[in-house]
């Protein structure tokens, strides 16, 4: 495949969504955490369960296009810097108003 914009943009947007989805996941996985009576297992299968879907997805959607998968995981990256900037300047927000 070369260069197809179309399809870039698609894996691109897809990255997004994985990214959303990933560390949304971890939000909620991180909040349980202090009310698990086993905190650590939980933690680690968390972990591992988010890794194992964000790479069977970006598989998936690269379908053996190296560009592909690129483009996707820009997307995933672009959404990570998004969230932990966004929640970065939240929280500094909401301590210095207490």
């Amino acid at each position: 495949m070369a260069w197809d914009p179309a399809a870039l943009a698609l894996a691109f947007g897809f990255g997004l969504l994985a990214g959303a989805a990933y560390l949304a996941s971890l939000w909620v996985s991180v909040r349980r955490l202090g009310s698990s009576a086993a905190p650590l297992p939980r933690l680690l299968i968390g972990a591992a369960l988010r890794i194992a879907l964000l790479v069977g997805a970006i598989v998936v959607v690269m379908g053996g296009d190296w560009q592909l998968m690129l483009a996707a995981l820009a997307g995933f990256i672009v959404m990570r810097i998004a969230v932990t900037t966004w929640a970065r300047t939240t929280l500094s927000t909401s301590r210095g108003s207490t």
